[in-house]
């Protein structure tokens, strides 16, 4: 997958935010595809954190104090903790906690929050296994027959 493929689906994630009414919760798609792509892979934080910009810009009129830096301490946070006990999934679900608690602050529901968080992680783990495996749907190779015990 190419690094900015994920970032179709946050620009359109964004548009979703600017079109839907505010009586109706719905999650914050952008951050949720941006900080997804993150968590899958260190190397989108090319394209992510400058949309994440964007989204500041467009669903705020403002580059917001408080989105932009979280995600990125997450980002530092999830850098140092793999260099000090390499990758796995607990530092990446504490830079997804952190890059979601400036919402809160920034007004949005905690029933926008949690469906935020509900469609980052598995998405995440979506992008995750779509880069590994270099296909789209395609099984995780099965141990060959002599290690089976």
């Amino acid at each position: 997958m190419t690094p900015l493929l994920p970032a179709l689906p946050a620009l359109a994630g964004i548009l979703l935010n600017l079109i839907t009414p505010p009586t109706i919760v719905v999650p914050d798609w952008g951050w949720a595809v941006a900080v997804a792509a993150l968590a899958a892979r260190r190397h989108h934080w090319l394209w992510a954190l400058p949309l994440l910009l964007l989204h500041d810009l467009l669903l705020y009129q403002e580059a917001r104090p408080l989105l932009l830096p979280a995600v990125a301490i997450g980002l530092l946070l999830v850098l140092y903790i793999d260099r000090q006990s390499g990758p796995a999934l607990p530092q990446r679900l504490l830079m997804v906690i952190v890059a979601a608690t400036p919402l809160a602050a920034e007004g949005w529901s905690p029933r926008a929050i949690a469906l935020s968080l509900l469609f980052a992680i598995p998405l995440w783990h979506g992008i995750r296994d779509r880069e590994h495996t270099g296909q789209r749907g395609a099984p995780p190779p099965s141990p060959a027959p002599d290690a089976i015990e």
